[in-house]
């Protein structure tokens, strides 16, 4: 049968079973006028939702071993008992990788990511034909939430047109959507390539082959 996806153990967390996670990134699509979408933008820091309870196959009844969205983590008694919020990052995430691939955990990040980045590529194509073009700019946040199973596949939960960040990254995303939106109108030979440069996003080409 397949593996249960989204089984993690904490780095350094004694937890046998492990929690269950999900794994939340933000990007962004920038459109032209006539629904022109060849630019992508996404965010390289990763933020996983944690579950407040160790996974239990045993016991489907208890959402808060089995959900990890964050309303359903208030719930419990236990939230905030493990990590600040329930949630980890990239550099958390790495240690767990690390842990369970040791010697390769970098490589398995690297193999996460780009699957990641191929699932964000094709979701965004495949509305191409359906939405209408515009007569002006614009652009659109998307939160893409994922899980992972024991064979290191990456799974799509959903796709968020209006996501929720962590807090810790707020300020930070915020900043760079207006420095990568905002520059090039400014200085339009910096381009958008390079007003990627110093964020928290990477540029993500989106094919025309699509």
């Amino acid at each position: 049968g397949h593996s249960w996806p989204g089984v993690v153990g904490r780095a350094g967390s004694g937890h046998g079973g492990g929690t269950k996670c999900h794994l939340a990134l933000v990007g962004f699509m920038i459109t032209f006028a006539n629904w022109d979408l060849r630019d992508l933008r996404l965010a390289s820091t990763l933020n996983l939702r944690t579950c407040s309870e160790d996974f239990d196959l045993s016991d489907l009844s208890n959402p808060i071993q089995h959900i990890s969205n964050h309303c359903v983590q208030l719930e419990s008694d236990q939230y905030g008992t493990q990590e600040q919020g329930n949630e980890l990052f990239t550099e958390e995430f790495l240690e767990v990788l690390e842990q369970k691939h040791p010697g390769h955990g970098e490589q398995r990040l690297m193999e996460l990511m780009d699957q990641m980045r191929y699932i964000v590529i094709h979701t965004v194509a495949s509305i191409r034909e359906v939405v209408g073009g515009v007569d002006y700019d614009c652009f659109q946040l998307l939160g893409y939430d994922f899980m992972i199973d024991e064979d290191m596949k990456v799974w799509l939960l959903e796709v968020n047109g209006s996501p929720a960040c962590a807090s810790r990254l707020l300020d930070r995303f915020a900043a760079d959507v207006v420095k990568i939106i905002i520059d090039p109108l400014i200085s339009p030979q910096s381009g958008l390539e390079q007003s990627t440069q110093g964020t928290l996003f990477d540029h993500l080409p989106l094919p025309k082959s699509l």
